[in-house]
């Protein structure tokens, strides 16, 4: 956990993903790890999986949606901005 904090999987490429039971602080963990990213001037973008899923399922229904919002998201992918998004495993 220590190590998530210096935000070095940013520079790896790499995603974090929390799972566990309802009331196990996956959602802190998130917002934490997004606040430590900012702390480190990395942008950050948290999103909760139900809203993820609400998302696409909206851009799908339009013409090219689904093709925008996968640009989005790719968008988030500390890859390409050095952002920290939380959503779907890959």
């Amino acid at each position: 956990m220590a190590q998530l904090g210096t935000c070095s999987f940013v520079a790896r490429q790499q995603n974090v993903v929390f799972q566990g039971f309802t009331g196990s602080g996956k959602s802190y963990l998130g917002c934490a790890l997004a606040k430590q990213a900012c702390q480190h001037r990395i942008r950050a973008h948290y999103i909760r999986m139900p809203n993820l899923e609400e998302a696409w399922a909206l851009a799908k229904d339009k013409p090219q949606g689904s093709t925008k919002f996968l640009k989005e998201v790719r968008g988030l992918h500390p890859a390409g901005h050095r952002r920290v998004a939380a959503g779907p495993p890959r």
